[in-house]
């Protein structure tokens, strides 16, 4: 097994709205971008200068309080925020071997590495020594099932 790692490029091509709006008490900038298949309408606030945002969203000059897919099947919102002094004395333990090593690769390798694991797990499971009775076997997708798959990346 490999460990391998992709890096996210920075959404730059924001087109920046001349328009504000409150949410939440937060106020707000209006910025659109097409990413990856899926217009989207973005309020940030400069008032908290954080170039961040939920999922890949990010490369604003403020935080991303609200993002909304044009279709609406996808609305992220800021609902709440915790001061770092409510923090203090819970610590997240990540183990280093889960990030360091790791083979950093294109998007494109990692779907396709991706892919061969799911075509090989089986049998390197039963390399290891896994027994799989005949009843586990998982029921193939039908293409009915499959029309109510949406993802957020449609390219």
């Amino acid at each position: 097994m490999t460990l391998l790692s992709y890096t996210n490029p920075v959404i730059h091509n924001w087109k920046l709205i001349n328009e504000t709006k409150v949410i939440n008490s937060i106020h707000c900038k209006k910025a659109e971008v097409n990413y990856k298949g899926r217009d989207w309408t973005a309020w940030y606030s400069t008032e908290i200068p954080f170039p961040y945002g939920p999922y890949k969203f990010s490369g604003l000059p403020g935080l991303i309080v609200k993002i909304t897919d044009k279709t609406g099947d996808y609305d992220y919102e800021l609902v709440k925020a915790v001061p770092s002094s409510k923090l203090k004395g819970k610590n997240i333990t990540i183990k280093k071997g889960r990030y360091e090593g790791a083979k950093l690769v294109t998007q494109k390798e990692l779907s396709e590495a991706r892919a061969n694991f799911r075509a090989n797990a089986k049998r390197e499971l039963e390399s290891m020594g896994t027994v799989f009775s005949q009843d586990q076997t998982r029921p193939k997708i039908s293409e009915t099932e499959k029309k109510g798959h949406n993802p957020i990346e449609l390219e």
